[in-house]
């Protein structure tokens, strides 16, 4: 007796969704991070505890960015401005500072 599922096309369909999934997540787990860092120490090369403009672009950021985030015009980025540089130029909004 040949007894077939009468939906195996269906089972197959979703065993191979939930196998590529396990395997997706199994991936991202496995590699770094692909967002930026928003880690001070990652953008501030002379480690004066700031970054400046020339750090931020160096880091791959814009300019555009950098102004957004400076939000006392001194023309450095504290941690905070950092996160909110960062934010600004992914569209997202920061994170509530501490």
């Amino acid at each position: 007796m040949n007894t077939k599922f009468p939906h195996s096309g269906l089972l197959k369909l979703t065993l191979a969704g939930a196998i590529s999934a396990f395997a997706l997540s199994q991936a991202i787990a496995a590699e770094p991070a692909t967002s930026p860092s928003t880690d001070l120490n990652s953008f501030d090369g002379n480690k004066d505890g700031t970054v400046s403009q020339q750090e931020y672009l160096a880091k791959g950021g814009q300019k555009k960015g950098f102004e957004a985030g400076d939000a006392n015009g001194d023309g450095k980025l504290d941690s905070s401005e950092l996160s909110k540089a960062i934010a600004s130029e992914m569209g997202i909004s920061p994170p509530p500072s501490n």
